[in-house]
């Protein structure tokens, strides 16, 4: 599993095709990786795209994944928000009269069968969505939403909104060392 830290090459090298794409576009400005990332993000879905969050308040970030009882739903629209809609989200407690099988000898926790058919039955009240924000989760429900063509995000932002715009503006963190 990648830490998701990129090399000092790749990372010279992703900056560089940044800075060649500006000049192609003709911004020479300070500014113009940034806005770059931000209309790429937002080219790849139109003018709008849905970002979902993990929350038990509709106002900030929760903290576990599998525990939160639902989603914020978040349209934005030519990168602003432009819509707010909190969907229920099933959860541990949803599978607790279900067997759970041990992990696999060799694989992280979460990363057998069982565990994926939840994280994937926890991913259809979002499957509309192009990310998903929390503050922690499962290395198997990380993965189960990068299948899913769900980009998550762990951040250690805690308001909802102020990680909406960071994500769009390309400046959120992935924080996947905070995987479990």
């Amino acid at each position: 599993m990648s830490s998701g830290r990129q090399t000092g090459g790749a990372c010279t090298a992703k900056k560089k095709a940044i800075a060649l794409l500006c000049q192609v576009l003709g911004d020479t400005s300070s500014e113009c990786p940034d806005s770059l990332a931000q209309r790429i993000r937002l080219g790849l879905h139109g003018d709008n795209m849905k970002i979902a969050a993990i929350t038990e308040d509709g106002r900030t970030i929760s903290q576990h994944f599998g525990r939160a009882p639902y989603y914020l739903v978040v349209t934005i629209d030519n990168g602003r928000i432009a819509d707010r809609q909190l969907r229920d989200k099933l959860g541990h407690a949803h599978f607790a009269d279900e067997p759970h099988e041990g992990d696999q000898p060799g694989q992280p926790h979460g990363f057998g069968p069982a565990a994926h058919n939840r994280h994937v039955q926890m991913a259809e009240a979002i499957a509309d969505c192009q990310a998903l924000l929390c503050g922690g989760m499962g290395a198997g429900a990380y993965q189960s939403m990068v299948e899913r063509g769900i980009k998550p995000v762990v951040t250690e932002l805690a308001s909802i909104d102020e990680a909406v715009m960071a994500y769009v503006e390309g400046r959120i963190v992935d924080r996947t060392d905070r995987l479990h």
